[in-house]
């Protein structure tokens, strides 16, 4: 969990970098906070080493077409509407909802609610906006937790959002295989780009979601 100090939604990924503009000696250097996936890759691209005697490749497309390709891709990957970190936790039916019960989505939750807890109490009383923040945090993480363990009332809220999650899923692998070109090592031509790497974790994430049904 990160700090909400840098990320507002306290959730990784975050990652604190000096404004460019800061770095120079004798200036004072200002940070920034990077908390989505897009700005992150896309700094560490831009931050690749370049010397006479080792040259790291570039990630970016070196076609302005291939290039807003590549954004589109990774937006629509990460999106809310695809997210497999969601599908996890969530279940489109009483005996979906019942395995995660017994498996590691209710592991997690009750993890992570312990963890919330703990961090909770050691907020400072001074400091109202982190314990309102740990406070709908816990609410939000719980009233969960207990509709997966059958204790929370109706669940057909959640289970809406699941079969909404796995619709969307299927219909951004279709957009993807259209993208496909078959006469090309890889997806965006004849380079490895951002986008496969992206494509990676979105299917390494939903092997593991189908790894737990």
């Amino acid at each position: 969990m990160t700090s909400p100090a840098v990320n507002p939604k306290g959730t990784v990924p975050a990652l604190v970098v000096p404004y460019a503009h800061t770095v120079d000696e004798g200036i004072s250097t200002k940070f920034k906070a990077l908390c989505s996936t897009e700005e992150i890759c896309d700094f560490l691209d831009r931050s690749t080493t370049k010397s006479a005697q080792f040259s790291a490749p570039a990630l970016s497309p070196a076609t302005i077409q291939n290039a807003d390709l590549q954004k589109e891709i990774i937006a629509r990957v990460h999106g809310d509407e695809v997210d497999p970190n969601a599908l996890l936790l969530v279940w489109r039916d009483e005996a979906e909802r019942k395995a995660k019960a017994g498996g590691l989505p209710a592991t997690f939750l009750r993890g992570r609610q312990e963890a919330l807890e703990r961090y909770a109490r050691e907020v400072s009383s001074n400091d109202a906006k982190l314990s309102e923040f740990y406070s709908n945090k816990l609410k939000e993480n719980g009233g969960l937790l207990a509709l997966l363990e059958g204790k929370g009332g109706d669940s057909t809220e959640v289970q809406n959002k699941a079969k909404a999650l796995w619709r969307n899923v299927g219909e951004t692998l279709a957009y993807l295989e259209a993208q496909l070109d078959v006469k090309a090592p890889f997806l965006l031509g004849d380079q490895v780009s951002l986008a496969e790497y992206v494509l990676l974790l979105l299917v390494g994430l939903l092997l593991r979601e189908a790894s737990t049904d």
